[in-house]
């Protein structure tokens, strides 16, 4: 899963920096799931893409904080205090060198859409690292 998943973020990237814009898949892939869409779908997968917002993961993040210090493991608490905070900082660098924005066309939200880009996801990037 690491190598399939920095293969296409590495693919993605180098459209962005050869050719300005995502080529290969994200229209046609926005377009099929826009055609496809029901409801339900819509809002399944909001609220499967809400399981990464900062509310959901920051108390999940700070529980298995105090469980390592409870038992603990200092070391293995700070590297994960390490992880989190260079995901943040990582992704919102990364979202200024690519400076994608967030699609208007062919999208369905069933909550409101986040202000800013939308190159890496924060979400899929937050809860990977958690």
């Amino acid at each position: 899963m690491i190598i399939g998943g920095s293969v296409a973020f590495v693919a993605i990237a180098l459209d962005l920096i050869y050719r300005g814009r995502i080529y290969r898949w994200d229209e046609p892939v926005a377009v099929y799931l826009h055609h496809h869409a029901t409801p339900w779908g819509t809002f399944f997968f909001s609220a499967l893409s809400g399981l990464g917002e900062f509310v959901v993961l920051f108390p999940y993040a700070i529980l298995i904080g105090a469980i390592l210090l409870y038992r603990r493991r200092f070391r293995a608490t700070l590297i994960w205090g390490m992880a989190l905070v260079g995901c943040v900082v990582i992704n919102e660098g990364l979202k200024h060198v690519f400076k994608v924005a967030r699609p208007t066309e062919f999208t369905f939200y069933a909550f409101g859409p986040h202000p800013g880009y939308s190159f890496p996801s924060g979400h899929t990037m937050g809860v990977a690292i958690t």
